[in-house]
């Protein structure tokens, strides 16, 4: 059985993780949709978070995210 088969009802919005080699998760996709649930013949789609990243951290705050960890 594949560790991953395809999006599912409610999976919109989600995250499409990564393991690197660095052993690190990283968020490299947000599933939009697909067809069924699991259906491994057909494609989910997901959004290329790297396509936003300009976007994404021109917009987002650093220092407080950096901030909000350390309290953790």
């Amino acid at each position: 059985m594949s560790m991953f088969i395809n999006a599912c009802y409610g999976d919109s919005g989600g995250p499409f993780m990564m393991f690197t080699s660095n052993k690190q998760w990283v968020l490299v996709g947000i599933t939009s949709n697909g067809i069924g649930c699991g259906q491994a013949e057909y494609s989910g789609v997901y959004t290329r978070v790297a396509a936003y990243e300009y976007w994404i951290n021109s917009t987002i705050n650093v220092d407080d995210i950096s901030n909000n960890n350390n309290n953790m």
